[in-house]
């Protein structure tokens, strides 16, 4: 309660004033390894003190999938009674 009494100003900003998110559009050789990457862009762009950072990748980048489509085996599913979260 103290800590709300402290602030004198409005701490809205306006937009202009906000910085635009650090984007980074890897090539496709460097983007073989997404790990090896972003460990590369850690250690070169010190992208740590941005806090957060887009990575758009090439448009030749196709994941592959993490799980099997043609398999039989079911995803748990967790039961949760409602009437007991009030």
């Amino acid at each position: 309660m103290n800590n709300s009494r402290r602030e004198t100003k409005s701490s809205n900003t306006t937009l202009e004033s906000i910085e635009e998110i650090a984007t980074f559009r890897p090539h496709e050789a460097d983007f073989k390894d997404p790990i090896l990457y972003i460990e590369k862009l850690l250690r070169k762009s010190n992208i740590a003190r941005f806090g957060c950072i887009k990575i758009i990748p090439p448009e030749s980048f196709k994941p592959p999938l993490a799980f099997d489509m043609e398999s039989d085996q079911k995803l748990p599913t967790r039961y949760q009674v409602l009437q007991e979260l009030s």
